[in-house]
């Protein structure tokens, strides 16, 4: 069986399905059984009767629904396709898809063991994967700068969320090391000040300059944090200011809720197709769920973001835009 012509998914299937079948020899290996004549098998009971059209047919829900007549019109139709100008791997699973269906009519009676791998060839011949040309080089590296350019998007969206997390772990561990006094969480705090930005601090946590990587796991400790979210952020924020220096989160100074909750519920539904190691899924995951809760009352991904509700935070700046809206019309009036 040419099985690398054959989408993935399916070649186990079909090996199991045609073992159980055909069974094996004295020395284990697959037995190959006689095909009967195509002819013999597609004779209609009556000569006389009307042969029916030959439509294109997909793979039964169940093995009791491949009657004989079913398996009659499964293999004219097969026997239709093959004259046609098709590609050598049609070709080929079809001729494969043709020995099943040859031998399911050859038993007097239902064999689902036979039925089980016309269904099986069925499936294959219907599965989109299996219409799929392979990609090309230049497909793999499109489809690459493509995902590139999603996880661009994510920095856009959610870095100035990191910069707000980053602010207040400054300010909380200033305030615990001011209380403190201990060498340790002392020493964390100068090391995290301001005096460096959180891009130079990337640099250095990447190369492990000074010690800076224990620096955040001390101070994330004091704080009851996630050492291991701190430094992602560092570096998802150090990053992001590498390629984008002025982006505002636009729908919320503009208070549109609605093209927010869309967003947040794109992104958060695209972020594992997007993103390929389970840390940083579970990182933005963080930043998206913190945003959701901050704005809305019954934020859920399964949940259709139309009928996400701005709760009163949401309100509140909606309220206060308006009237500084007004209040710049009036003095456009004077």
């Amino acid at each position: 069986m040419p099985a690398e012509t054959i989408p993935e998914a399916f070649v186990e299937e079909l090996k199991k399905r045609e073992l159980e079948r055909d069974g094996e020899d004295d020395e284990g290996r697959q037995r190959k059984r006689v095909r009967a004549d195509t002819i013999t098998l597609l004779e209609p009971e009556d000569k006389h009767t009307e042969v029916e059209e030959v439509t294109v047919i997909q793979p039964e829900k169940s093995l009791d629904l491949y009657s004989h007549k079913r398996l009659q019109r499964g293999l004219r139709y097969i026997n239709a396709e093959v004259k046609r100008d098709i590609t050598p791997r049609t070709r080929e699973v079809l001729k494969l898809a043709k020995d099943a269906y040859k031998i399911a009519l050859e038993s007097e009676e239902l064999d689902l063991s036979a039925c089980a791998v016309v269904q099986a060839y069925d499936r294959v011949y219907y599965s989109p994967a299996f219409y799929l040309r392979s990609d090309t080089s230049e497909d793999k590296e499109r489809s690459q700068l493509l995902l590139q350019l999603r996880r661009w998007e994510f920095l856009a969206n959610y870095g100035d969320y990191a910069a707000e997390d980053l602010k207040n772990f400054r300010d909380h561990l200033k305030t615990a090391a001011g209380r403190d006094q201990t060498t340790e969480l002392w020493n964390a705090s100068r090391a995290l000040s301001s005096k460096k930005s959180w891009q130079e601090m990337a640099d250095e946590i990447a190369r492990d300059v000074g010690g800076l990587r224990g620096q955040v796991f001390i101070a994330s400790d004091a704080l009851g944090l996630d050492p291991n979210h701190m430094l992602w952020l560092i570096s998802e924020y150090g990053q992001r200011n590498e390629m984008f220096h002025n982006n505002a989160s636009g729908f919320i100074k503009k208070c549109h809720w609605t093209d927010l909750a869309q967003q947040l519920h794109r992104d958060l539904t695209e972020l594992p197709h997007t993103m390929t190691d389970n840390a940083t899924i579970e990182n933005y995951t963080k930043v998206i769920n913190r945003i959701m809760h901050e704005y809305f009352l019954n934020a859920d991904v399964t949940r259709d973001p139309k009928e996400w509700f701005p709760n009163s935070k949401a309100w509140k700046l909606s309220e206060d835009k308006s009237r500084l809206e007004d209040k710049q019309k009036g003095k456009e009036k004077q």
